[in-house]
């Protein structure tokens, strides 16, 4: 008895070893793969997604997974993630720029003509899909500061994507009536929820980097 109960000891620590083993290494995978993603390497960004599904599996509100994931959805969505978040650091330098200009800098900066809303919105779904982590877990404002970078993203980018003329003609026929129900609603959504999500990433005030970001959605929102 005594033997039966040491193997079963021994069986569910090795279990368990097993599946930490198993989760650590599918998002090492993941972050590797999503290093060399970009629109012009879907499959790196395929193959992070891939193995953060890996995780997502066995631990479906894995926040570190799930950041993996969203960013790979932004990469094939043409969002450079990492050009936005340098050039947040950029928008409170306005010695030698108009002020507007430098705000509106960091998404002209994150985006490509091409930038695709469909990978946009997985990326954001990516996050909200979970059940957000706890405050005392490492990834709380990692996770709170991309969402709210991706919606303050979308609410600027989806209406400018239906409705403006495309990268290579002056007039492609679209209007603002092009712009649904169901876009207006999305684009309304992020405003809100990006200048909450913003806070919880830790921009709280006008000492923070990206304090401008919070600015524009709050005042683009009362516009619209």
């Amino acid at each position: 008895m005594k033997n039966l109960k040491l193997c079963l000891a021994v069986f569910l620590l090795f279990s368990v070893a097993c599946a930490v083993s198993s989760t650590d290494s599918a998002l090492d995978s993941a972050r590797f793969a999503l290093d060399d993603c970009s629109p012009t390497a879907t499959t790196a960004c395929q193959n992070a997604i891939t193995e953060a599904d890996k995780v997502l599996v066995t631990d479906a509100n894995n926040a570190d997974a799930s950041l993996i994931k969203s960013a790979a959805y932004a990469g094939m969505g043409h969002v450079d993630m990492l050009s936005l978040m340098s050039n947040l650091a950029d928008t409170e330098d306005t010695a030698d720029i108009d002020q507007d200009t430098q705000k509106f800098k960091f998404i002209r900066d994150a985006l490509a003509a091409d930038t695709d809303l469909a990978n946009l919105r997985l990326a954001i779904t990516s996050l909200t899909g979970i059940t957000a982590p706890a405050a005392t877990n490492a990834s709380y404002k990692d996770y709170y500061f991309q969402l709210g970078m991706l919606q303050a993203l979308e609410a600027f980018i989806r209406p400018t994507k239906i409705a403006q003329p495309t990268a290579t003609t002056t007039v492609d026929g679209t209007t603002v009536d092009d712009i649904t129900a169901d876009d207006a609603e999305i684009v309304l959504n992020d405003f809100l929820d990006a200048d909450n999500n913003l806070g919880l990433g830790g921009i709280v005030d006008s000492s923070d980097t990206g304090w401008d970001l919070v600015e524009m959605t709050r005042k683009n929102y009362c516009a619209v």
